[in-house]
């Protein structure tokens, strides 16, 4: 890497302060696609070892069924959305074939793009340093990485948002390129609405955010009075889905679950980002308004209008957990008059955060988000994201099961992927609800349209007259599914395939 005076040296007619400026400027454009390339090692390392969980299987499903028919409406007639990551995801898997790769490929790719538009966002909020902080904190983050290893779109919607956000602000800042910035927070927005549900939020931060600036410069104009009435039109247009929710909605309390869930996975970056605020606070004070005004109607929606705690919800706004602590990190190194203390200070940070958050060495398996299991602690609910090995199980189930063998699964489009045939549904409500008919349609199963069976006496006559396999997880057996009947497949069964990977994601497979 040349110096500026080596530069200097070659290039006489530009100036010394244009070469300083171009050092400082794509510098850190380097470090950071460094930090991408690495990044990228992390998130492909042995990707089609690691099986798939739950909800990856409902993405695949889609996924093949739009290869095969064309569309996402699935067997039952029920219409996945998964439109921004399903549609592209097709297109690879239809040219490179399907794999476990290439159903994962989009949201490695978004993990890798978070790196670099988390960079920009944070050196457009804050500066240079907190950016290359920041980009270091997201490409090795625990979760950025597990999260870019599933066929799932949280990181391609963190994408989105991000691009949305950063666009909007240089919108309502800067002069030039007005209608260029807008044009693309626009659909930069539609992207994200069109991703995942919580996507249809981000229009009314928008105009809060619009509105909040707007009256601080007291510049409520004509023009301003038609941006708003276009992101409002855009929300419009959504209306059917927007209604959907809103008549859904219903009061709850589950802030103590994300509060302990992000306080006890982010604590090293929560504690750098309280130092950051409280040193830079007069600094950068529109900045944290505007992190606030991004931050508090997420939280408020998931934790106090929804019953459901899934935290990969919130996934999207972590960036402002690393963005907060690079500052905080930055502050530190700020109080220290001499160099070798500052670069102790981030040698340090690069040490701690790989103690706790980080993961610096390539790994196949990543648990996703659970709560710990503790029986003597006095919760009424615990969350958690149970990644059995399907893939072995039905590998399993495939090399042993003949032409007249029925398959009974309490995840049949497990069935529908390994073995191309929907089978029995073992009924039960996937989300602890006291009964399972938001996952049927014409009383059949929603996503495959497979036939039920809900009680021992349709248990014990199907599986007198047919041999086969019944396959179920840890979900089942935490109070989803009737004793009973689980008594009954213990006793009248023979059990084949055991596998427990931790102590939420347990398999089991039995032969009749």
């Amino acid at each position: 890497m040349c110096t500026i005076l080596e530069l200097r040296k070659k290039n006489k007619g530009i100036s010394m302060t244009r070469l300083a400026s171009l050092y400082v400027r794509y510098i850190p454009l380097g470090v950071v696609f460094v930090f991408g390339i690495y990044g990228a090692l992390l998130r492909y390392w042995n990707l089609s070892i690691q099986p798939y969980w739950m909800d990856e299987g409902y993405t695949i499903l889609a996924i093949r069924t739009l290869i095969e028919r064309g569309t996402l409406v699935l067997d039952s007639g029920f219409l996945y959305h998964c439109f921004t990551y399903c549609y592209p995801t097709a297109a690879i898997a239809h040219v490179w074939g399907a794999s476990a790769l290439t159903y994962r490929l989009i949201a490695v790719l978004a993990g890798i793009a978070c790196i670099f538009i988390i960079f920009h966002v944070t050196r457009h909020l804050f500066d240079v340093r907190a950016a290359l902080l920041t980009s270091f904190f997201i490409t090795f983050s625990y979760w950025h990485i597990a999260w870019s290893r599933q066929a799932r779109w949280y990181t391609l919607f963190t994408a989105c948002v991000w691009v949305a956000v950063y666009f909007f602000h240089r919108f309502l800042s800067e002069q030039e390129h007005k209608k260029r910035h807008l044009f693309f927070a626009t659909l930069s927005t539609a992207l994200a609405m069109a991703t995942h549900g919580l996507g249809y939020i981000l229009p009314m931060i928008f105009a809060c955010w619009f509105t909040v600036n707007a009256l601080k410069k007291q510049s409520f104009r004509l023009r301003h009075s038609i941006t708003v009435l276009g992101i409002g039109i855009a929300t419009l247009a959504f209306l059917e889905h927007t209604m959907h929710f809103l008549s859904h909605i219903t009061l709850h309390y589950t802030l103590p679950y994300y509060l302990n869930f992000y306080i006890r996975e982010y604590w090293f970056l929560i504690l750098l980002g309280l130092i950051g605020v409280m040193s830079t606070y007069t600094q950068y004070r529109h900045t944290y308004h505007i992190l606030g005004i991004l931050c508090v109607p997420y939280i408020v929606a998931v934790a106090f209008f929804s019953d459901i705690v899934h935290y990969r919800y919130l996934f999207h706004l972590t960036p402002v957990f690393c963005m907060l602590g690079a500052v905080g990190v930055c502050a530190l190194a700020d109080t220290l008059k001499h160099r070798i203390g500052t670069i102790l200070v981030y040698a340090l940070v690069v040490v701690c955060f790989g103690i706790w958050g980080g993961v610096y060495l390539p790994a196949t398996t990543y648990y996703l988000e659970s709560d710990t299991i503790n029986p003597h602690q006095a919760r009424p609910y615990y969350s958690y994201t149970p990644q059995p090995n399907w893939n072995g199980a039905y590998a399993h189930i495939a090399t042993h099961t003949t032409p007249d063998s029925i398959i009974i699964s309490s995840h049949p489009h497990f069935t529908k992927i390994f073995l191309d045939t929907a089978g029995y549904w073992l009924a039960h409500s996937y989300l602890g609800y006291d009964t399972y008919d938001s996952h049927t349609v014409q009383g059949r199963e929603l996503y495959v349209d497979a036939m039920i069976i809900d009680s021992v006496a349709e248990l014990d006559a199907i599986t007198k007259m047919k041999t086969g396999f019944l396959v179920f997880d840890y979900m089942v057996t935490d109070g989803r599914y009737s004793e009973e009947t689980l008594a009954y497949i213990q006793d009248h069964f023979k059990l084949v395939f055991h596998e427990k990977t931790n102590d939420v994601s347990e398999i089991w497979v039995y032969a009749f």
